[in-house]
């Protein structure tokens, strides 16, 4: 529904049993491909990372976290956002960020990206776990591999350094990461609203 169909999937901790559970992609409409980062208990950095193989020269993507719940209007923007730059989607209400004592936050200056973390003091918006990237997140990455900081958001803070780095801020869409029961028990009630309003619209 976002207009995506074809799935580079990087694969950890029980990568038989997602292979096994989502095959080649056929009946969601998608190609799957599969790429297994044997780093997998090290920071995320290390997952995309394995993914540069899988992608094109002068190819863009999407990444999206595997926790996180998103929109499909959410992804289709970030994919078309009109910027030669890297992207990254932002929620600017963070009054109403579930858990956002847990979330990546993003501080910014005349609408650009000037820092992102966790630990940030001072912030406008929230990480929502959507990126459309280039090969010059690989190129970060490898940079900031060498700094020993083997995050993607190590990669994503040489990228603002560059300004090779813009946000797509965006209110009232439903997001969420997901990483524990009361987050789950949310993101389930709002899939069941989310399914209940596609209903809707089919009738």
């Amino acid at each position: 529904r976002g207009g995506i169909r074809k799935v580079v999937m990087v694969t950890g901790f029980g990568a038989p049993a997602l292979r096994k559970a989502l095959g080649t992609g056929k009946r969601y409409g998608l190609k799957i491909t599969y790429v297994h980062n044997r780093n997998w208990r090290r920071p995320n950095g290390m997952s995309l990372y394995a993914a540069r193989t899988a992608i094109s020269a002068g190819e863009s993507f999407l990444v999206l976290m595997s926790d996180h719940l998103l929109p499909p209007r959410l992804i289709a923007r970030t994919r078309k956002a009109r910027t030669p730059n890297c992207v990254l989607a932002v929620d600017t209400d963070i009054d109403r960020v579930f858990d956002l004592s847990d979330a990546t936050k993003v501080r910014l200056q005349d609408g650009k990206p000037v820092a992102i973390g966790k630990k940030l003091r001072t912030y406008d918006a929230a990480d929502c776990g959507l990126f459309r990237l280039d090969g010059r997140v690989f190129q970060a990455l490898a940079r900031s591999f060498r700094d020993g900081i083997l995050s993607l958001s190590g990669g994503i803070k040489i990228l603002i350094k560059q300004g090779q780095l813009d946000v797509l801020p965006v209110a009232n869409m439903f997001w969420i990461d997901i990483d524990t029961p009361k987050a789950h028990r949310q993101a389930s009630k709002n899939m069941e609203l989310f399914t209940s309003e596609l209903k809707r619209k089919r009738k």
